[in-house]
């Protein structure tokens, strides 16, 4: 890993740059920043995030390792719980400030399924300027200082900010432990209200008042020991591999967001854009000779193609008056460890007036995650769900001047704590005592024809590999299921 004397000789350089235009700039706002060159071992970041104390924490890898990101600190965040498009128009009036210094600044973040229905640790829709951060692409890696600044007045604060930033940094790194055991399993709903919730969502399909919802599933795990979201990354890096996008978020030491989704929202270079249609989907067998079938049955069924279709349908109607040309790619199979997905690549030039803040704007959230029409499907979500999605079915990722590029935050999970409510005498108690809570997340699209068991098994599928590596921890008689 990088060393404290790198890191120390990073904020030099940044505390002499922004020194240096203290004296003679003149024009503010401003984003000052500077890149060391680094040699580090990539698959190492997310344990030196989980070793430090500062927050917010992100860890962010492109599908085939394109681009990995490790940020810690913030130098400037914009959050919000509802005025999403507000909150993107501020991020693209950060975004056109002057640059002094090395490359072009990125903002990170994302924002829930529903911003006005979010978890308490987690705002509707949050980007942040990284103070400190570890970047590699095109197979260079730098070791990145920045600061966002209104005035020069402002710049001894954020630099006493950034100097307890990196004294704050743990150097030494500990493998990361084994998750424990879990002492209890909850599944909202249960299987008897998941029949409900399907029966009456196909009544409100066959009375024409929508063509498809996406309903979703929370699988509580709860412990007794300490469990983090790095520790979960670690999981599914290791058997996600190139296929998806491995992402942890953590706004609270020790606690966050975490995942390794399939699925892109868009991606953006130059105006030319690049989103797809993950949707319909089919378990893989074990078989390899069975498998071939299972994966080609997806193309032999109307329903599956045409739960694929919606979404692409949706994509086109939306980026209409948005791009010059769209170009619709072949629909093919996106094979994953455990699934198949019906997946379909779509291209677009945008128009010189459209805005990454456009893109965010028309595409989330698509039919895959919440259904088809928009409106209808939302509005069965709200009435059959009883809890906040929060960011699970959200969108996560970067903008920057010319490119952008965010993922659909399936396959994910928020692990968080919750004060462990103890009878007796308070002042007996040493420390507070927590249960750490581990909410896995699924959902499955309800279209006239489904059925409520075989809907069921699906979010157990894109859940089977992480429970099969929970099942080692688990005993029987220690899973209550309510």
């Amino acid at each position: 890993m990088i060393d404290c004397q790198t890191v120390k000789g990073g904020l030099a350089k940044l505390e002499k740059l922004v020194n240096t235009y203290c004296i003679k700039g003149t024009s503010w706002p401003i984003i000052c920043r500077v890149r060391l060159p680094i040699n580090s071992d990539v698959t190492q970041w997310p344990s030196w995030l989980a070793a430090q104390s500062v927050v917010p924490q992100l860890f962010w890898q492109q599908r085939e390792h394109k681009l990995t990101v490790a940020a810690l600190g913030s130098a400037d965040t914009l959050k919000d719980r509802g005025l999403v498009s507000q909150l993107n128009a501020r991020v693209e009036q950060r975004l056109a400030c002057p640059v002094i210094g090395d490359g072009t600044p990125k903002y990170w973040g994302g924002a829930g399924f529903d911003q006005a229905q979010t978890w308490q640790d987690f705002p509707g829709a949050l980007f942040f300027l990284p103070s400190l951060s570890l970047e590699a692409q095109g197979g260079q890696q730098h070791l990145v200082f920045q600061t966002y600044l209104t005035h020069a007045e402002q710049w001894p604060i954020k630099q006493q900010a950034l100097r307890k930033l990196v004294s704050c940094l743990c150097w030494s790194m500990q493998e990361q432990a084994s998750l424990p055991r879990y002492v209890h399993l909850h599944d909202e709903p249960n299987a008897k209200r998941w029949q409900q919730q399907v029966r009456a969502s196909l009544a409100a399909i066959k009375k024409g008042q929508c063509d498809k919802v996406v309903l979703s599933r929370r699988r509580r795990l709860i412990f007794n020991q300490q469990v983090t979201p790095w520790q979960l990354l670690a999981m599914w890096q290791a058997s996600q591999q190139h296929l998806s996008y491995p992402f942890c978020l953590s706004l609270r030491p020790g606690e966050g967001f975490v995942g390794c989704s399939p699925e892109q929202l868009f991606s953006l270079d130059n105006k030319e854009l690049t989103t797809e249609a993950l949707a319909g989907s089919m378990a893989k067998h074990a078989d390899p000779e069975r498998d071939i079938q299972y994966s080609n049955a997806l193309f032999e069924s109307a329903k599956l193609q045409q739960e694929n279709q919606w979404v692409v349908k949706y994509i086109q109607q939306q980026l209409a008056l948005l791009v010059s040309q769209q170009t619709l790619g072949p629909l093919s199979v996106k094979t994953l460890p455990y699934i198949h997905h019906l997946f379909q690549p779509i291209k677009a030039q945008l128009l010189p007036s459209t805005s990454v803040a456009d893109i965010l704007t028309a595409l989330h959230p698509t039919p895959a995650v919440k259904g088809f029409p928009a409106n209808a499907a939302e509005q069965m979500i709200s009435q059959l769900e009883t809890y906040p999605r929060g960011w699970y079915a959200g969108v996560l990722g970067f903008w920057s001047r010319n490119q952008a590029e965010f993922c659909v935050t399936i396959r994910s999970a928020h692990v968080h704590r919750k004060a462990n409510n103890r009878c007796g005498d308070k002042s007996t108690q040493p420390e507070q005592s927590y249960h750490y809570l581990v909410d896995l997340f699924s959902g499955a699209g309800l279209v006239d024809g489904s059925v409520a068991s075989q809907e069921w098994q699906e979010l157990d599928q894109k859940l089977s590999q992480f429970m099969e590596y929970m099942q080692h921890a688990a005993t029987d008689n220690a899973i209550a299921q309510f």
